[in-house]
């Protein structure tokens, strides 16, 4: 197994590169920002990216949502009831003076507790 975390974004939130060393598949969990920085982390260490996943809406958890997405056709994941506030991340960081790239639509709504 391969895991890296990287501090991230303005806030320096945890984003975590989650790999299989045998399919060479890849998981990053809360892309904050530095989308750039979490493609080059995925290719020095071998990986494809496969899935994208939020742990929840806030802007600084998902501003490199769209570059992943975009640059690597990995769906997005989030829990169903955490959607609605990424959807709206954009007017949430502007609660701090800040701005984010809005994210795609997730391709995942997850459930349970």
């Amino acid at each position: 197994m391969f895991l890296e975390s990287l501090a991230v974004g303005p806030l320096q939130v945890n984003c975590y590169i989650i790999g299989c060393e045998q399919t060479r598949q890849a998981v990053v969990v809360d892309p904050g920002e530095e989308g750039e920085r979490i493609v080059a982390a995925l290719a020095a260490a071998g990986l494809q990216l496969a899935l994208i996943v939020n742990t929840h809406g806030h802007f600084d958890h998902v501003g490199g949502n769209r570059l992943l997405a975009e640059g690597t056709g990995a769906p997005i994941a989030i829990h169903q009831d955490d959607a609605p506030l990424l959807r709206r991340s954009g007017e949430h960081a502007s609660l701090f003076g800040l701005r984010t790239v809005p994210s795609p639509e997730p391709s995942r709504l997850l459930q349970g507790g």
